[in-house]
């Protein structure tokens, strides 16, 4: 007992100086500590909560002052900074900090910015203030250098001096997984694996709970064991506290604790919901990254705590019906999944058989992935440096990889298991498996030079002599017999840029003469030049003769056999015989003096696609006969790839989009949505994916590509539609059909000798109109006179009979007109701000009504007849009573629908710069809603198409930009998007609604054309039927997509 009293009596004195010290110092520092790390995880998320635990710890009574707890401030950087130097704003508050604590991990190390943090503050304040918390290694490689090479003065008893190193005791937050020694280490593991990253970080901060003590103990300059135990005593005084008033809160005030909790409860669910809301963005931000899989996993979690009855349900599960109809529905092309390979120079191979990816990985170990999940399947170290060249045999049994360390290594891609391992004279810079397997061809640079050597696979040992070549090799391919080895030479030398080795006799056998060609340029000089003023032979920028221009070879690419290669010279595509360097045919491409040449073989068909600007041009193989150029609408073309059947052609653009070309028709543009510019594309064997693999940003994405299963295709171009929605009058090469939107069906081809089917497309000023049952369709019609020129007229087709009915003659340039629902009524803009009448049964005029003055952009009228909808482009829009001929009322925005009630009320929808509102009689009913911030991404015009359905409250919003159209369903009542799609037209607007019943989005999908060998013109245009599904059906098949991707 005595023992225990001198115990407590030594615990009081020591917190009460220190409380002293505290007091004493307080004003002397801004800070408490400065907290030093890694902008990485588990790093950030540590220091974050040690940040976190300081200002919220409950210090010992004697720290208070009158009463009042101390305000511990702590610093912490939200940013990493790459300065040489330290920030004024760091280095100010390394001055006033009294610690600073240290989080330490492997790649701590690394940041030079930390080390100059522990090494300025040690400067300032000494080491005793260093707090080192260690979340994973050993000390030694995780501690700051600045921290390992400090050195402390000490003064021994017989007042002599020496130096000695400061042993340091750090707060211990590795969980055990990170203490193992098979650990990987974070720095792997956030390429690999982030969640594994997370749930690690969760533990380190777990392991506060003790460690916070050991953390405080050093601030507070207080023993661990008394800190700890006080703060235990305090909280079981608590306990007890709490307990008795919980006790009399229950005895006597029992409403107020049913207040307590029911706020508590509260609170407890607006956490969840901001969670909720936290866990939609995040997804929304992968799907925008090209995480689709990820996107579906965390929308999913987002959503399993909140309740129906939750304020926000509605508003989430909006949110989280938008994330699974993009992720899920799968109507456009979707990347999905980033990976990270932290290999800034890798490039990658294909296993087509197995559907993998094979591709350098972090700083020496390659990976194997799956294509399909863009799951990690293995990986494997043999290297002590980057992996920068990956190839697989023909048999696809065999990896071989090449690093900047000058090795190469040969794996079982099922197992990755090691099947040997070489030293090469120099850098690889080509790794080529033989036809037969059998033998590695490399190219390696040295100081000297570039050289070719031969290895056999078996044994990996080196086959005759190396071949010296010169430094300026561009582009190398090797025969079908492997015997010989072509290379381009990026050189101005005379007759050297197209070289043929003989591999087994280990010289050069042809050097491939420059193309002579007549110099278009070339003027006779009135004198000849002497001797010395004519171009020498061996100066490389002149020629033999300035009446000649010779043209090297530029590039070259291999036919899927290896019998041929193609070659660019000059203006022309050569395909030769690699046996007999005879020249099969030669392709004459004006303008075309490209460094590099991008073709596709599609051997299956006997055809070849070659690139020319935005044009795939399209030659048969065997004879190089032009046969077709498909347009792609794009700007330059940079990369292309072919599917193995030829049926995919993906290529990128310099916008960084993707290009799909399925059937030799342009079927989607991908948008680069993340500004991520592709450097090199791979498609696998049967096109379903695409893999983009960017070195600088060191990542692969694997990019889906959309099947029109989820889709109906209609082809044509919607021309029109009837005012319900019901009908759209669908437009082809084989002429006009009336398709029926509610049924999904078509209802009868319309033929008629003043429905033009000569166009390629239905331009906007056409005009076709249907009425609601479908019985009458009016379009425009321009006839011809001798005499005054051009009539245009508005004609009316009685559809059940295919004659026109009605025609009306337009007295001005630009006019809007339409049918009223039942059809009875045709509508038209004439002169002086007119806007005209008529019946159609009676073919007479029924009206004339003149209108505020501006310009018509649309003109509607009430299912009733009876007022006059006039929208103007300037966004305002007025009603008119049609009896009286008065204007009524105006709003501001576009009307979407107007509709008047069993009382004679107008009910009014409107849109205007993408906010939503409703009117009764003109006055709004409710709420301004915004439509969702998506819309507002492509600007907002006069332009953009728009169809409300009323069934549903939905909104079909279609805008233009760059050729491409993006269509926006959103919930009107809550301005929420549900579904987007992207369309690749160009030359017209895209025109979609919403069907009747609100089940489905029926939109122009694209646009393609192309010019034939015979220079005439073809095109072909598509619309698509897009499903709106229910939540609780896309729900359940995004559960079932995840549950794949975990098997």
């Amino acid at each position: 007992m005595e023992e225990n009293i001198k115990t407590d009596e030594r615990e009081i004195k020591e917190i009460d100086q220190a409380a002293e010290d505290y007091a004493e110092q307080k004003d002397k520092y801004k800070y408490i500590a400065f907290i030093s790390y890694r902008h990485l995880e588990p790093d950030a998320t540590v220091a974050k909560k040690i940040h976190t635990m300081i200002e919220t710890f409950k210090l010992p009574k004697e720290f208070y002052e009158n009463g009042e707890k101390p305000n511990f401030r702590v610093f912490r950087d939200r940013e990493e900074l790459t300065a040489s130097s330290l920030d004024d704003s760091i280095d100010e508050a390394l001055k006033v900090s009294k610690f600073i604590i240290v989080i330490c991990s492997k790649r701590l190390p690394e940041s030079e910015w930390c080390n100059k943090e522990v090494e300025t503050f040690i400067k300032l304040h000494g080491v005793d203030r260093v707090i080192p918390v260690l979340i994973e290694g050993e000390p030694e490689d995780s501690f700051p250098e600045a921290l390992l090479k400090n050195e402390t003065k000490v003064e021994l008893e017989d007042g002599s001096v020496v130096v000695e190193n400061k042993n340091i005791l750090a707060a211990e937050l590795r969980p055990k997984e990170v203490m193992a020694r098979d650990f990987v280490g974070y720095k792997e593991l956030s390429t690999t694996n982030p969640s594994e990253v997370n749930r690690l970080a969760k533990e380190s901060v777990s392991l506060l709970k003790t460690e916070k003590y050991r953390i405080m103990a050093a601030i507070l300059g207080v023993s661990y064991g008394d800190l700890k135990q006080r703060d235990k005593a305090r909280r079981q005084r608590s306990m007890l506290i709490l307990s008795a008033i919980v006790s009399m809160a229950l005895t006597f005030f029992g409403i107020f604790m049913f207040n307590a909790y029911r706020s508590e409860n509260i609170a407890k669910r607006q956490t969840i919901q901001d969670r909720s809301q936290f866990m939609l963005d995040e997804a929304n931000v992968l799907l925008t990254q090209g995480n689709r899989f990820e996107a579906l996993q965390i929308s999913n979690q987002a959503l399993e705590d909140v309740d129906a009855d939750m304020e926000n349900y509605g508003k989430l599960k909006s949110e989280h019906l938008q994330i699974l109809n993009d992720a899920v529905n799968l109507t456009k092309s979707s990347y999905n999944k980033v990976i990270n390979t932290g290999n800034q120079f890798t490039f990658l191979s294909l296993l087509e058989k197995k559907n993998y990816f094979v591709a350098g990985l972090n700083n020496d170990s390659i990976g194997l992935w799956d294509i399909v999940t863009g799951k990690l399947i293995n990986t494997a170290k043999g290297h002590t440096q980057q992996v920068k060249l990956v190839d697989i045999s023909t048999d696809e049994k065999t990896i071989v990889s090449g690093g900047f360390d000058d090795v190469l290594n040969l794996w079982n891609s099922d197992t990755l298991e090691s099947l040997g391992s070489v030293k090469t004279p120099g850098n690889v810079m080509l790794i080529n498996f033989s036809s037969d397997d059998k033998y590695l061809d490399i190219i390696y640079d040295t100081i000297e030079a570039y050289y070719y050597q031969r290895y056999d696979v078996s044994n990996l040992e080196a086959i005759g002599e190396p071949i010296k070549l010169e430094n300026s090799v561009k582009r190398v391919t090797f025969d079908e017999s492997g015997r010989f080895m072509f290379i381009i030479y990026d050189t101005y030398q005379r007759d050297r840029s197209l070289v043929k080795y003989d591999i087994l006799e280990g010289k050069v056998v042809k050097e491939f003469k420059d193309i002579q060609r007549k110099n278009e340029f070339y003027e006779e000089p009135e004198e000849k030049p002497s001797d010395e003023e004519k171009p020498k032979e061996d100066d490389p920028l002149s020629s033999l003769n300035d009446e000649f221009v010779y043209d090297r070879y530029t590039d070259l690419r291999t036919s899927r056999d290896e019998k041929y290669i193609y070659l660019i010279n000059g203006g022309n595509i050569l395909k030769m015989d690699m046996k007999t360097d005879e020249v099969i045919y030669k392709i004459t491409q004006t303008g075309l003096f490209a460094d590099e040449l991008i073709l596709l073989e599609d051997s299956v068909n006997n055809v070849i696609y070659h690139v020319d600007f935005s044009s795939l041009v399209k030659y048969d193989l065997n004879t190089g006969e032009k046969l077709k150029s498909i347009s792609t609408g794009s700007n330059s073309i940079k990369k292309a790839t072919i599917s193995s059947d030829g049926k995919v052609i993906t290529a990128s653009n310099d916008k960084g989009e993707l290009l799909i070309v399925k059937e030799e028709k342009l079927t989607e543009i991908v948008p680069n949505l993340d500004n991520s510019y592709p450097e090199y594309i791979y498609s696998n064997a049967d096109g379903k994916y695409t893999l983009t693999l960017s070195l600088s940003e060191q990542r692969i994405k694997i990019l889906e590509i959309a099947s029109e299963k989820n889709k109906q295709i209609l082809d044509g171009q919607i021309a029109g539609t009837s005012k319900d929605k019901n009908y759209a009058l669908i437009y082809s090469k084989d002429g006009f059909t009336i398709w029926n939107n509610a049924q999904n069906v078509k209802h009868k081809d319309i033929k008629n000798d003043y429905l033009d089917t000569t166009r390629s497309v239905i331009f906007d000023g056409a005009g076709y109109e249907l009425t609601d049952n479908a019985r009458y369709l009016s379009g425009l019609k321009r006839s011809k006179d001798d005499l005054i020129g051009e009539i245009p007229e508005i004609f009316v087709i009685d559809t059940t009979s295919n004659q026109v009915v009605y025609t009306l003659p337009i007295d001005r340039p630009s006019f809007y007109y339409g049918f009223s629902s039942d059809g009875s009524l045709l509508m038209l803009t004439t002169a002086f701000n007119e806007v005209t009448i008529y019946s159609v049964q009676e073919k007479k005029e029924v009206v004339k009504i003149v209108v505020d003055s501006g310009f018509v952009s649309g003109i509607d009228i009430s299912d009733d007849n009876k007022y006059l909808v006039v929208n103007y482009t300037e966004g305002v829009a007025d009603v008119y009573d049609i009896a009286t001929q008065k204007k009524i009322g105006g709003i501001a925005g576009k009307i979407l629908s107007i509709d008047v009630d069993e009382e004679g009320n107008i009910d009014i929808v409107s849109i205007y710069n993408n906010v939503g509102s409703k009117y009764k009689n003109f006055e709004k009913i409710q709420e301004d809603i915004t439509m969702a911030g998506k819309m507002n991404e492509h600007g907002t015009t006069y332009q953009d198409v728009h169809s409300y359905n009323k069934a549903k409250d939905l909104l079909l919003t279609i805008k233009s930009k760059d050729n491409v159209h993006y269509g926006y369903l959103v919930d009107f009542s809550t301005g929420e998007l549900i579904q987007s799609y992207v369309t690749p037209i160009t030359g017209y607007t895209a025109k979609g609604v919403i069907s009747p019943k609100g089940n489905s989005v029926i939109m122009d999908y694209l646009y393609s054309s192309s010019t034939l060998a015979d220079e005439t013109y073809d095109f072909f245009s598509k619309t698509a039927i897009y499903p709106i599904e229910e939540y609780d059906v896309l729900n359940q098949r995004s559960k079932e997509i995840i549950d794949k991707l975990k098997d």
